[in-house]
């Protein structure tokens, strides 16, 4: 972190066991990483100083086991700015955030400022 302005880390975990239609191994997926990674990243960074950005590349429903183009959460962290208060990150609680749907091409602009301001 100290090395570097940004970090791009990407995470396959969930996605294989979407694939295979397996709801139950997808969402351990993700909470396995809520808890080893994020739990281990949260408490070693200096959350001032740091824009945080979680979200997918795209959704694979288990019910398709397949991608699509349905519209994947974005959070977004940023002590320097008043935001949305949710008690848990997911579609149902993104969907209602202020940034609204934003399409794949508007994400990195978006950081871009957020990073420069």
């Amino acid at each position: 972190m100290e090395r570097f302005d940004c970090l791009y880390i990407h995470i396959k975990g969930p996605d294989e066991p979407a694939h295979d239609g397996d709801f139950n191994k997808k969402k351990a997926s993700i909470e396995a990483i809520d808890k080893f990674f994020f739990g281990n990243l949260i408490p070693n960074i200096t959350l001032k100083d740091t824009i945080i950005v979680v979200t997918a590349d795209h959704s694979t429903p288990c019910e398709l086991k397949a991608h699509s183009a349905d519209p994947v959460p974005l959070l977004l962290y940023n002590t320097d700015e008043e935001g949305d208060s949710i008690s848990t990150f997911g579609e149902t609680n993104c969907i209602r955030g202020s940034l609204g749907t934003l399409t794949g091409v508007q994400v990195m602009p978006l950081l871009t400022r957020k990073i420069n301001s």
